[in-house]
């Protein structure tokens, strides 16, 4: 609210309604014939040239009176006080799509739309437009065109399941590397329990047969898991060097 207060625009609007007030008062004093006239008929202006009216004003000393309230009519001025143009486009739209042209993409739409706004501009008489010579290549030319996009289109949609199915083989790889990787880690576990079991038994015979056995375990963990992570590492720069 403080900034309110200090703020000239209430000023300027309390000190022009003021000057309407007297405005009111001054007309009241006009003879019976008018004031019956303006009773019957009310002629209002429009809002854009009052308030050209109301900046065009001045003090005494030639400086604009009411130039702050005149910043908030111009603002206030070029909002937008209805949606009509918005749901007459949705309108457009609707039409457009019936239930045999759902499949209908955006270029092809913003085309339909630009050429029915440009028939609209000669009465939306087609046999009235002016056809230049760059027209008439563009129309020859139209069904290459749409030829072409299709290729193009076709091409995007033949790489990007490509992609897809690389993703996925990419993906199925990882999962089964990191499931080799788990029963590697599982393996060598195991192996260093059975090591440290046949550390601890009395009988040597027994626990030399149990330590030879936990250590081919361990070894043969110990590698599994060095060709998992070279794979791993492998597959990390194939993927660095793609998106590079």
């Amino acid at each position: 609210m403080s900034g309110w207060n200090t703020c000239p625009i209430p000023e300027d609007w309390y000190c022009r309604t003021a000057e309407n007030t007297d405005d009111d008062e001054g007309a009241a004093t006009d003879d019976e014939d008018t004031a019956q006239s303006r009773d019957q008929v009310v002629k209002y202006e429009r809002i854009d040239v009052y308030w050209s009216k109301v900046g065009k004003m001045t003090r005494p000393t030639g400086e604009r009176k009411y130039s702050a309230l005149m910043k908030l009519a111009r603002i206030a001025l070029t909002l937008n006080h209805g949606n009509a143009d918005v749901e007459r486009g949705f309108s457009k739209n609707k039409l457009l799509l019936t239930s045999h042209r759902m499949r209908l993409k955006m270029p092809a739409i913003n085309g339909l739309r630009t050429v029915s706004s440009y028939v609209s501009r000669y009465g939306s008489k087609p046999q009235s437009l002016p056809f230049s010579r760059h027209v008439l290549n563009s129309i020859r030319s139209s069904h290459t065109n749409y030829e072409e996009w299709k290729k193009k289109e076709k091409e995007l949609k033949r790489k990007a399941e490509e992609d897809r199915g690389k993703e996925e083989a990419e993906g199925r790889q990882v999962d089964d590397l990191l499931k080799k990787k788990a029963n590697s880690e599982v393996l060598l576990k195991e192996g260093m329990c059975l090591l440290d079991e046949a550390m601890k038994m009395k009988d040597k015979g027994r626990a030399m047969i149990k330590a030879e056995a936990a250590n081919a375990i361990i070894q043969n963990a110990r590698k599994a898991l060095e060709d998992v992570e070279t794979a791993i590492s492998k597959r990390d720069s194939q993927s660095k060097k793609r998106k590079a």
